[in-house]
């Protein structure tokens, strides 16, 4: 997905996770959220297999998301800031970004350091600006709304990504032939 939508997963799943409404806590759980992406700057140094290589590698692997939770966890308390559940929250916000990228059709290592395979369900174009409006518009009804509300808006992070998949599988089936069918 692209870095905006992570952005929004996240101050989406912020409503969800803690009461903190105040605009630093947005910002980081939002950042926080686009952070397995830190890895786009492997592709930097001068040669572009690494990027094709590398990106959405270890940092969007569960075990390199923990790590970089952890290491994000670290920063935040140097700063300063102050939250419950910090450490859990990262994570979930990272497994979030790892999730949407695997619904993409280039997906991720989730498996890494064990296997280096790439899991992509194609259920979702990596840019989505559908998905994207109803992350703003769902950020913005569950800002201070109640706990059922922000229940909801979590759970739509994934009901969209998910719905697209099931959809798009359904009708590949339906029609018995793979190799003449491309739903998206």
């Amino acid at each position: 997905m692209d870095p905006i939508t992570h952005f929004c997963s996240g101050i989406v799943a912020k409503n969800f996770l803690t009461e903190k409404r105040d605009i630093k806590t947005t910002l980081i759980f939002g950042l926080v959220s686009m952070s397995p992406d830190i890895d786009n700057f492997v592709g930097s140094f001068g040669n572009p297999f690494l990027y094709i290589l590398h990106h959405r590698g270890f940092t969007h692997s569960f075990i390199g998301g923990f790590i970089l939770a952890i290491i994000l966890y670290l920063i935040t308390k140097m700063i300063k800031y102050h939250d419950e559940k910090l450490l859990r929250n990262f994570y979930i916000l990272i497994l979030i970004h790892i999730f949407l990228d695997v619904m993409t059709n280039y997906g991720t290592q989730i498996f890494l350091p064990f296997s280096d395979k790439r899991v992509g369900l194609d259920a979702m174009f990596i840019i989505d600006p559908i998905y994207l409006i109803i992350l703003i518009i769902i950020y913005f009804i569950s800002r201070n709304a109640k706990r059922s509300i922000q229940i909801a808006s979590f759970i739509l992070i994934f009901a969209y990504p998910l719905t697209s998949f099931a959809i798009k599988n359904f009708y590949e089936l339906s029609l018995n032939n793979k190799n003449i069918t491309i739903t998206t």
